[in-house]
C-alpha cells in the first residue's frame, strides 16, 4: 500500500569557510564533502550566476558568492549540476531574479560533485573560466538579498 508523502524538515547549516577566499573555500568544500560514515553532506552556498543574454536561456558562469566580482579570475567557479531536482535550477532563475538582471545571487542547498557522472566535453570558444568543482544542486532557498551580501561570509554545513 503507497504510503503518503511526508514533509521533510528544512535542514539547518553551521557556519563554515569563508565565502570570499575562493582557494581556502574550495580546499574546505572537498575536505567536507562527507560524513565520517561517508554519506555525501549536504551544504548553503551562495552562488552568483551570469546569464548568457536577456531571456536567460542559458547559464553562462556560475561562482561562490554574493556579487558580481566573484565571476572574476579569482573567483570559485563552479558547474552547477540540478539533474536531480524536478523543477530546473535556470526556471527557479527565472522566477527569483530580476527580468532585466544578467547576474544574480542565490543560496542554494548543494552537495560536492556531480549526481550523474558525465563526460568531459573539450572547452568551448569563448567559455568562462574552468570550473574548479561541480555542485549538485539540490534546492533553491531565494535570493542572495541586496542589503543581505555584506552579512553573506560563510558557506554552510548541514547538522
Amino acid at each position: 500500500m503507497p504510503t503518503p508523502m511526508q514533509r521533510q524538515t528544512a535542514p539547518t547549516f553551521q557556519p563554515g569557510a569563508v565565502v570570499a577566499d575562493a582557494a581556502a573555500a574550495l580546499t574546505w568544500l572537498r575536505q567536507h564533502a562527507k560524513d565520517d560514515q561517508g554519506q555525501r553532506r549536504l551544504f548553503r552556498v551562495p552562488v552568483v550566476v551570469r546569464f548568457d543574454g536577456p531571456g536567460k536561456l542559458m547559464i553562462d558562469d556560475s561562482a561562490v558568492g554574493v556579487d558580481v566580482a566573484a565571476l572574476g579570475a579569482a573567483g570559485l567557479h563552479v558547474d552547477l549540476d540540478d539533474t536531480t531536482m524536478g523543477v530546473a535550477l535556470l526556471d527557479h532563475c527565472r522566477r527569483l531574479c530580476a527580468p532585466e538582471a544578467e547576474v544574480c545571487a542565490l543560496w542554494i542547498h548543494a552537495q560536492v560533485g556531480r549526481a550523474l557522472p558525465m563526460p568531459s566535453l573539450p572547452p568551448m570558444p569563448g567559455a568562462p573560466p574552468e570550473a574548479a568543482e561541480s555542485l549538485s544542486v539540490r534546492a533553491v532557498e531565494g535570493l542572495v538579498e541586496a542589503g543581505a551580501q555584506a552579512t553573506t561570509t560563510h558557506l554552510g554545513v548541514a547538522r
